[in-house]
């Protein structure tokens, strides 16, 4: 009995580790207004997990990575230490192929946290067979968000800002 129970936790362990693909830390890029100008924040910090036998997406910012080329925003965004956006959800697809595939589009469904505010949030992502080196896949999506929904208080007409982001998959 006591094999039995060692040879099931190894299937088990096994198991479960073939279904989170890690990933490199991805590129996200925010696009918006600040003070009336054109502002762009990078970071190449974004983490994502993704669980390929639930379909499930996790995403995780920590707001300080972002890096702009405005001082004020920058000191601004610095004075977030320990703040972070993440991005919980499911995406509309069966799984995710380590082979060759067409490229696909498909809805991501979650919720979106930010500021301390949670709510239901939806994108469109695309997912491209990627086989260079360790990755298999680049998944990626742009999409906006309305910082008046997270509580963050802006000036008249600097309240949207679109979100982009590219993030490779990597092998098994």
């Amino acid at each position: 009995m006591k094999g039995l129970l060692i040879i099931w936790f190894l299937c088990a362990g096994i198991a479960s580790s073939a279904q989170i693909y890690s990933t490199r830390f991805g590129r996200i890029t925010v696009r918006g207004r600040y003070q009336e100008k054109s502002v762009t924040a990078v970071s190449y910090l974004l983490r994502v997990q993704v669980n390929d036998d639930r379909s499930e997406i996790h995403m995780r910012l920590g707001i300080p990575t972002m890096s702009t080329n405005n001082d004020s925003l920058n000191a601004r965004l610095q004075q977030q230490v320990g703040n972070e956006a993440y991005f919980d959800g499911k995406m509309n697809i069966n799984h995710i192929e380590t082979h060759s595939h067409p490229q696909r589009r498909f809805l991501t469904n979650g919720t979106l946290a930010i500021n301390g505010s949670i709510r239901p949030f939806s994108f469109t992502s695309t997912l491209e067979h990627f086989p260079v080196g360790s990755a298999t896949c680049n998944l990626s999506a742009e999409f906006v968000i309305d910082l008046k929904e997270f509580g963050i208080l802006t000036r008249p007409g600097e309240n949207k800002i679109t979100v982009g982001f590219n993030q490779l998959i990597l092998k098994r």
